[in-house]
């Protein structure tokens, strides 16, 4: 094919197709070396295109990706750019914050020597027959996937075709019966074995995903051959051939109805710098490549010469953008001077300002500015700035910043100097205050400039440029913060904070938690010197918080021994001294700081206001280790807890329980006259209830007030200990010394479950306690709708009246409760009745987290009680029995 463009642009055209098929052996240095001759200094290209086409090659060639990745990095390092001159945020294939390491995920599935995937990536037919020695083929081909870029999951023979792994791939369809796909086919041209296409084109159709294939991998050579057989042919039926070397093998290609449009994307062309299929395409026909060649500033000669002829650029404003985005500054520059250098109204230089702004085209914004274009271009509020700082396009931005953009703009709620430091653009923000923006001016998130600065940077030469500038030092945030707060959490320069400090930043400045940065800083800083420094600066070590907590607690909350020891060696009273490691105790310290304390005089039996120990708190986490340090630290095994409970009663394990007792643990010791059963059951330990009962305990014991742990579980919403109990030997009916049932306690609950369960087990619904009350009495003084509703249902007497002849209804009307008002009212009026309707709403309607465990409570209740469960399920007794016991 002959053609002086390919000629005039063979180099450029020799680099791609080698970058795009680079070898893993490749020597990366000359390729850097091309890079910089050709691309940045000869053709002028922008490291955005550049970096897209380097990702395009990535996917297309995934057996050389480090080599791909090497390069990247060395580019990094030779132009020493800034991540924001790279950045291709649109790649999903890396990760955004680290644009030259791949993710790791990529790393670790990455084949080794060995494995099958590294055998199909170099086409090691021996090592691959010993391998399928060992596995069975079958289950390879059917089962087996690999995550090779850009295909998600390619089969076995899918990654032969990718890889162009022959001796494989004509292995698998000669012995096992493979099913040679459409993404066979478009693998293979990745793949670009001759062969394999062939054979793959046998069994499939040339369509628009292999037509982008061959471009996107810089297979031109295929590219070329659909050009001249397939795309362009007005038979359906084509005979066609692809072939290499005169080696033709004739196939039959059967293609839908040809629309050029349905089989050619050219943002692959662009992305992946295939000037050569440009080429290809304007020798085919020239308007094929318009507008979208305006990306390729080699093709300005041919733009020049087309468009004197019969295409007119300047009414494409599609054109303009294509160059724009491809910064191809000298094509812009062509269009907007035709017309005997008059630019026509209907070219919007404002709009292309606001486009080149986004795709950070620096030498473009400076040109459409230097002819008219507004530097303050508003649409929708939306400036050029604005536009040049939310898609990083820091270089333009500073030519608009230059050129006098208004710089006291509003970006996604930030300041633009505030945003500019959030994108870590800090020349920008400084070009930004030395343009006028104004230094103390808060964000929507109440932060000034020198908020942002210490929180995001904590940096001090742009600290010293804000405070230089007039910044107010002491200023506060919607927080209450002040610059020094912000600084103090980072608590990793000393040289920072004795700057703000010696500039009149104040210590002592509490934020709204009433919190000064002392606090801050003691939480997290592991810096001695840095501590010492703010402490001798603090007024009041001993001030609190909001909260009532003093510096000390946060230290301890945060387990910081760093901070503790500093912070105790400032306290000068000893009886302080002593308060303070009191206190320590209940705050969910670690061992190495339980450890400190201990050694500095701490009572490990220390209480806090619930009468609780540290022991209570390590056995109620179940945090073994703990438990097991401060036993062997002498702790009280059996001291108690306002409540009367020992450690051993927040138990919820077989292996805590027994090591307790194995250390003189008490179980059966409990103030109020309750039991261990009792504890466990308002604690919900099922753990402990089950070693409980395994070892002997009666589940129906009492209390002083004749509460059995059913009640317990009740009062105090247990459904699954409650179903356990039961499932034990619990009285369902079983009254306290107040007549109530476990019911009464449940009724009292929200719909939870519990009472419907119990209900189904046959306790007693209109059972009334010492004041004759029932449960309804109680679920309509307690405001309990669904709990009305559920009783209702299953018969509880809705006009009962207790000792002092009071219904259920007089009960919601005292308590105010107007859904239950409403719903009694309705059942008086014969307007509501209900009975199943209810239970089928808790069955199908029910959108609680918790979805009331009903399926698992059919199945106690069917177990337990099975005339009970007919009674009130919807299952047809027949269809549960068994033949002979029907007819029984």
């Amino acid at each position: 094919m002959s053609c002086g463009s390919l000629a005039m642009y063979q180099d450029f055209i020799g680099f791609y197709d080698r970058l795009f098929h680079i070898k893993s052996n490749e020597a990366v240095e000359e390729m850097i070396n091309l890079i910089s001759s050709i691309l940045i200094t000869k053709y002028k290209m922008s490291f955005h295109a550049l970096f897209k086409s380097i990702f395009r090659a990535m996917h297309s060639n995934y057996r050389s990706i480090n080599v791909y990745v090497q390069i990247l990095n060395q580019i990094l390092t030779k132009f020493s750019l800034k991540k924001s001159e790279f950045v291709y945020r649109d790649d999903d294939f890396f990760d955004e914050s680290n644009i030259f390491n791949l993710k790791q995920d990529i790393v670790s599935s990455f084949p080794k020597e060995g494995e099958i995937g590294y055998m199909i990536m170099h086409d090691q037919i021996d090592c691959f027959k010993e391998y399928i020695s060992n596995h069975s083929l079958a289950y390879l081909l059917m089962f087996c996937r690999f995550k090779f870029s850009p295909f998600q999951q390619l089969s076995l023979l899918e990654a032969c075709c990718y890889f162009g792994s022959v001796n494989i791939f004509f292995f698998l369809i000669s012995n096992a019966e493979c099913i040679i796909t459409q993404e066979c086919l478009k693998a293979s041209i990745f793949g670009g074995n001759t062969d394999i296409i062939n054979e793959c084109m046998k069994k499939n159709q040339i369509d628009k995903y292999c037509v982008n294939s061959s471009l996107v991998s810089h297979n031109n050579q295929f590219f070329e051959y659909i050009l001249e057989n397939v795309m362009f042919t007005s038979n359906f039926k084509v005979e066609s051939t692809y072939c290499s070397d005169d080696d033709y093998s004739d196939n039959i290609v059967y293609i839908d109805h040809f629309d050029f449009e349905d089989y050619f994307d050219h943002e692959c062309i662009i992305e992946s710098q295939n000037l050569n299929a440009v080429l290809l395409l304007y020798m085919k026909d020239k308007n094929l490549i318009f507008p979208w060649c305006a990306a390729f500033p080699q093709l300005l000669d041919i733009i020049r010469k087309e468009s004197m002829n019969d295409y007119d650029l300047v009414l494409d404003l599609q054109f303009l953008h294509y160059a724009i985005e491809n910064a191809s500054i000298e094509t812009v520059k062509f269009v907007i001077s035709q017309n005997e250098g008059k630019i026509p109204e209907y070219i919007n230089l404002d709009s292309l300002l606001l486009y080149a702004a986004e795709k950070d085209s620096k030498e473009i914004a400076e040109f459409l500015l230097s002819h008219g274009a507004d530097k303050d271009a508003d649409s929708d509020e939306v400036t050029p700035l604005y536009v040049a700082l939310i898609n990083n396009s820091f270089e333009t931005a500073e030519i608009l910043i230059s050129n006098g953009a208004n710089v006291n703009i509003w970006i996604a709620g930030r300041t633009a100097f505030n945003y500019a430091l959030y994108k870590n653009a800090k020349e920008i923000a400084k070009l930004i205050v030395l343009h006028g923006a104004d230094i103390n001016k808060k964000d929507n998130y109440g932060s000034t400039a020198l908020h942002c600065a210490a929180a995001e940077f904590n940096d001090k030469e742009i600290l010293e440029f804000l405070i230089s500038h007039g910044a107010d030092i002491n200023i506060k945030d919607q927080y209450g913060k002040t610059a020094l707060h912000y600084a103090a959490a980072k608590c990793n320069d000393k040289e920072i904070l004795e700057f703000l400090i010696s500039h009149g930043a104040d210590i002592n400045i509490k934020d709204q938690y009433g919190k000064t940065a002392l606090y801050y800083a003691a939480a997290k800083c592991n810096d001695k010197e840095i501590l010492e420094f703010l402490i001798s600066h603090d007024e009041d070590i001993n001030m609190k918080d909001e909260y009532k907590r003093i510096v000390f607690h946060h230290i301890v909350l945060y387990n910081n021994k760093a901070s503790l020891e500093c912070f105790i060696s400032h306290v000068g009273d000893n009886n302080s001294k002593d308060d303070y490691i009191r206190e320590a105790f209940h705050y969910g310290i670690s061992i190495e700081i339980a450890e400190f304390l201990i050694s500095q005089g701490a009572d490990i039996n220390a209480r806090d206001n619930f009468g609780k120990t540290l022991l209570h708190y390590a056995v109620d986490h179940d945090n073994q280790e703990m438990m097991k340090f401060l036993i062997l630290q002498n702790a009280d095994v059996n001291i108690k807890d306002n409540d009367g409970m020992a450690p051993i009663h927040y138990a919820d394990n077989k292996e805590t329980i027994e090591y307790l007792i194995l250390h003189g643990a008490d179980i059966i010791s409990v103030n109020n006259g309750m039991s261990a059963l009792h504890c466990a059951a308002k604690n919900n330990k099922k753990g402990f209830i089950e070693y409980l009962i395994l070892h002997g305990a009666n589940v129906n014991v009492k209390d002083e007030n004749g509460k059995t742990p059913l009640h317990f579980a009740a009062e105090f919403d247990r459904l699954e200990t409650a179903k356990f109990l039961i499932s034990n030997g619990a009285d369902i009916n079983a009254k306290d010394k107040f007549g109530r049932t476990a019911l009464h306690y449940a009724a009292t609950l929200c719909i939870n479950g519990l009472a419907y369960y119990l209900i189904l087990l046959g306790a007693n619904i209109n059972v009334k306690d010492e004041n004759e009350k029932t449960p309804l009495h109680l679920a309509a003084e307690f405001d309990r709708r669904e709990e009305v509703e559920l009783l209702f249902s299953y018969g509880a007497e809705i006009n009962a009246k207790d000792k002092e002849a009071k219904t259920p209804l007089d009960y919601a009307v005292q308590r105010k409760g107007h859904n239950v008002i409403n719903y009694l009212e309705g059942v008086a009026n014969g307007k509501i009745h209900a009975f199943k309707f209810l239970v089928d709403d808790f069955y199908f309607n029910n959108d609680t987290e918790e979805d009331f465990y009903f399926n698992d409570i059919e199945e106690d209740i069917y177990l337990h009680n099975r005339d009970i469960y007919f009674q009130y399920s919807d299952t047809d007794e027949t269809d549960e029995l068994t033949e002979e016991e029907s007819d029984a």
